[in-house]
């Protein structure tokens, strides 16, 4: 909702600027459209509590993913990543902001070209079990794993046994 509703303050907070007071008595004057002025401070209200309030710490799966590489796998690891921001989080590299598909990664693993790199950060959601499936026939158990309460998951791999 905050995505939603910040362009919306930033309209409120302009118009506001430019004309509060005409914006009172004219909401004062007014006999039909009495409701908008209320639904917009109530509005502004909502998203001010929003963005006071701190954020979901279920959504940090993948700093911690990020910080857990930092701490166990040796500098200058080549790592493999499905998606940019991992990447970012990581080495600060924003080049890439997509996530690969997973025929992508399929094709990386069938090809062999997995093995110019050291670990694999892929993600890879509860309900696809199949796809980790595969990846555990080739490399084993993940070192790590990190998920959000709502099924995303992000699985850490070692190429080379």
């Amino acid at each position: 909702p905050k995505r939603y509703l910040q362009p919306l303050g930033l309209v409120i907070i302009i118009l506001a600027s430019f004309s509060c007071s005409n914006m009172i008595d004219d909401w004062k004057r007014s006999k039909s459209k009495k409701w908008i002025l209320p639904i917009l401070l109530i509005i502004l209200g909502i998203q001010i509590i929003l963005n006071l309030k701190p954020i979901d710490s279920r959504n940090r799966f993948e700093q911690e993913a990020a910080q857990w590489i930092h701490t166990n796998l040796p500098t200058g690891s080549r790592i493999y990543y499905d998606y940019g921001r991992m990447r970012y989080y990581v080495e600060g590299d924003s080049s890439s902001r997509y996530l690969v598909s997973w025929e992508e990664i399929e094709r990386l693993i069938s090809s062999d070209d997995i093995i110019h790199y050291d670990y694999l950060v892929v993600h890879i959601p509860k309900k696809d079990y199949h796809h980790q499936q595969v990846l555990e026939d080739r490399f084993g158990k993940p070192l790590a794993a990190f998920e959000n309460q709502r099924g995303k998951r992000l699985l850490i791999y070692r190429v080379h046994p």
